[in-house]
């Protein structure tokens, strides 16, 4: 998640609180896990290399989140999008002001929108109706 977690447990048991923090990073690195797109066995990666129809099964941490990206971007009437990780890639890529200018030209190739995510709830599970490269650096922070 390229951030800094910081714990500060008050607690009359040193051991007690030592093992709360243990846990509490534990559960961190598995959060960072699922979904880490750059992670080929991430949720995320794997949600990023399925084919249009297909279905994708998340563990529990990837489907919440994602569930709160759409909550955030219902909120926001589609500002925020977690599909834009495929021109965040392009502009990542791009270090001159003309490469900037074509990525943007390219950029309008790449499938944006949460439009194109069916969420599965019963199974846990999304639905693409086409390829899109899902991001979730912007609200993964905030749901870890």
């Amino acid at each position: 998640m390229a951030t800094i977690f910081e714990i500060r447990i008050h607690h009359n048991d040193r051991v007690y609180a030592e093992q709360a923090a243990v846990d509490a990073f534990r559960l961190l690195d598995r959060i960072e896990s699922d979904l880490n797109r750059h992670d080929p066995n991430s949720d995320v990666s794997q949600l990023n290399a399925a084919e249009p129809g297909e279905e994708i099964r998340l563990g529990l941490h990837a489907y919440q989140c994602l569930q709160l990206a759409f909550v955030v971007h219902e909120a926001s009437r589609g500002a925020f999008d977690v599909t834009v990780g495929g021109i965040k890639d392009l502009y990542a890529q791009a270090g001159s002001w003309w490469q900037r200018l074509t990525g943007r030209c390219a950029a309008k190739t790449h499938r944006v929108g949460m439009r194109h995510m069916q969420m599965v709830d019963d199974r846990r599970a999304v639905i693409l109706d086409a390829p899109v490269t899902v991001d979730l650096g912007g609200i993964g922070k905030g749901y870890a």
